[in-house]
C-alpha cells in the first residue's frame, strides 16, 4: 500500500490492537512498523480494529486525531 501511494498525504498512521505479538519471522510489530514507516508518525495498539476493545470507525469519513502524553482524541467529519 505504501508503494502504491496510499500514504502520500498521511500525516500519521493509526494501527489497532493486534491478536499476536510477533510474526513467524520473529520480528515484533514495533520493528515492522518502524521499518515500514520511518518517516511517518505511527500510533499503534489503538482501541480500533477487530480486537476487543474496539471503537467503530466510519468508513469514508475524515478523521481528526489529537495525541498528547499517551492520550488520543478522535473526531469524524462527514462531507
Amino acid at each position: 500500500m505504501k508503494f502504491a501511494g496510499w500514504f502520500a498525504h498521511a500525516k500519521a498512521i493509526l494501527i489497532g490492537r493486534v491478536l499476536f505479538e510477533s510474526s513467524e519471522t520473529g520480528m515484533t510489530y514495533e520493528e515492522a512498523i518502524s521499518r515500514a514507516f520511518p518517516e511517518i508518525p505511527v500510533i499503534y495498539q489503538a482501541d480500533i480494529g477487530h480486537t476487543v476493545p474496539s471503537m467503530t470507525m466510519i468508513n469514508g469519513a475524515i478523521l481528526h486525531l489529537s495525541y498528547q502524553k499517551h492520550k488520543a482524541s478522535l473526531t469524524f467529519e462527514l462531507k
